[in-house]
C-alpha cells in the first residue's frame, strides 16, 4: 500500500502553532486568578434592625406662672478656675424680655436600654472613669451616654466611607436614627481632623434657640451629641447629652442690670472657656464685658431644668460668666446661689 504523503507546508503549520498552544496551556489558570484585595476594605453594614427611639419629642407646653416653685440651682462652684482682678461693663443690650420659660427636662423614654448597652458595647455595670479600657457609661434618667475611647478602639462602623462633611453627617444621621438616637431641634456641623494617618470626621448636634434663646453659652456651647466617625467608616467616640423638654412655666426676670451688680462683686455662677489648670503662678484677669445676652443652662441631678441666664462675654480674653436671670426671691437658695468669684472670699 502507498504511504500517505505529507504536505510540507501542513507540517509547518503544525509546527508553527505548538509555541501558542503551549502559550495558551500555561495562561489558562490566571484567566480565573482572583483581583488583588484592596487595601482599604469596605466597612460592614450596620443591623439593619433599628433600635426603638429613646429621646422623647419635645414637649413645649407652659403651664402657669411659676408653677415649679422656686428653682434648686444650688450646688454649683468652679473654684480655682478663673481669678478676675476688676469688672468693667462695656456694653449697652438691645431691650431683653421681662419674663421667660423655665424648662422641665426628662431623660430617655423608657427604662429598658439594655439592646442599645449590647450595641455600644457598654457593661451596665462599667464604673464611670475605668482607666485605659474605658468602655462608657449610659445615664438613661439624664438622658446622656459616653461611649469609646476616640482613639484607636473602633466602637461602630456606619457601612460607608465619609468623602466630605456633607456625607459625614448623612452617614451619621442614618447610625443615630438605627441606634434611637435622632436627635431633635438640631443644627449639624462636621469638622475634619488629622487622625492616626486618616480623616476623622466630628459630626456635632447643637439644639436650636427656644424663642430665639440660644441654649447653652459661651464660645462652643454644650453639644447635643458628638460622633467621630474616620473616613474609612469606623466611629471610634459617641457622646450623647439630649433630655428633652417637658414642659414649662413662665418666671418674671430681674433686669440684666440687677445682675451685673451681681456679677461685679464677684457673685457669679458659672464660667466659660478660661480655665487655670493649675500648673503655675497665674495673674488675676481683668473682666471687660462687651457683650451681653441671655442663655439656657442645664441645672440639677436628680430634677433637670433649662433655666435662663444673663450672660456677660468679654470678648477679648474669650470669657463669660452667667448668672441666674430669674429674680432671687424665685431660687431655692438663699441669697439665690452661694457661689462667690472663685480665688475669693467663699
Amino acid at each position: 500500500m502507498t504511504a500517505l504523503r505529507r504536505s510540507p507546508l501542513l507540517l509547518a503549520v503544525v509546527l508553527a502553532l505548538i509555541p501558542a498552544l503551549a502559550l495558551a496551556v500555561a495562561l489558562g489558570p490566571l484567566r480565573h486568578r482572583a483581583a488583588p484585595t484592596a487595601v482599604a476594605t469596605p466597612t460592614p453594614a450596620p443591623p439593619v434592625t433599628p433600635l426603638p427611639a429613646l429621646i422623647a419629642r419635645d414637649d413645649t407646653r407652659i403651664a402657669g406662672a411659676r408653677a415649679f416653685g422656686r428653682i434648686d440651682v444650688s450646688g454649683y462652684d468652679n473654684g480655682d478656675n478663673t481669678d478676675i482682678s476688676t469688672y468693667t461693663l462695656a456694653a449697652t443690650p438691645p431691650p431683653m424680655p421681662v419674663e421667660l420659660p423655665v424648662w422641665r427636662l426628662r431623660g430617655f423614654l423608657g427604662a429598658d436600654i439594655s439592646a442599645l448597652e449590647s450595641r455600644l458595647g457598654v457593661a451596665p455595670t462599667t464604673p464611670e472613669f475605668p482607666g485605659d479600657k474605658f468602655e462608657g457609661r449610659i445615664d438613661a434618667g439624664q438622658a446622656q451616654i459616653a461611649a469609646g475611647s476616640g482613639n484607636a478602639t473602633t466602637l461602630l462602623t456606619i457601612g460607608a466611607q465619609p468623602r466630605d462633611g456633607t456625607s459625614a453627617v448623612a452617614a451619621v444621621a442614618q447610625l443615630m436614627a438605627q441606634l434611637g438616637l435622632a436627635p431633635q431641634s438640631v443644627d449639624v456641623t462636621a469638622t475634619p481632623t488629622d487622625g492616626d494617618r486618616i480623616t476623622i470626621w466630628q459630626v456635632t448636634y447643637r439644639r436650636r434657640p427656644i424663642d430665639g434663646v440660644r441654649v447653652g453659652f459661651g464660645l462652643f456651647h454644650d453639644p447635643v451629641a458628638e460622633v467621630d466617625v474616620s473616613e474609612l467608616g469606623n466611629v471610634t467616640q459617641l457622646t450623647v447629652s439630649a433630655p428633652a423638654l417637658d414642659g414649662g412655666a413662665s418666671y418674671p426676670l430681674r433686669t440684666w442690670q440687677d445682675a451685673w451688680t451681681d456679677v461685679s462683686r464677684g457673685h457669679w455662677f458659672d464660667e466659660c472657656c478660661e480655665v487655670y489648670t493649675g500648673g503655675g503662678p497665674r495673674s488675676a484677669t481683668p473682666f471687660r464685658a462687651d457683650t451681653v445676652s441671655l442663655a439656657y443652662e442645664q441645672i440639677g441631678s436628680a430634677t433637670l431644668r433649662l433655666v435662663p441666664m444673663y450672660v456677660f462675654t468679654d470678648n477679648t480674653r474669650n470669657l463669660a460668666l452667667a448668672v441666674p436671670a430669674l429674680r432671687l426671691d424665685d431660687l431655692a437658695e438663699p441669697g439665690g446661689f452661694r457661689l462667690t468669684q472663685p480665688g475669693g472670699a467663699q
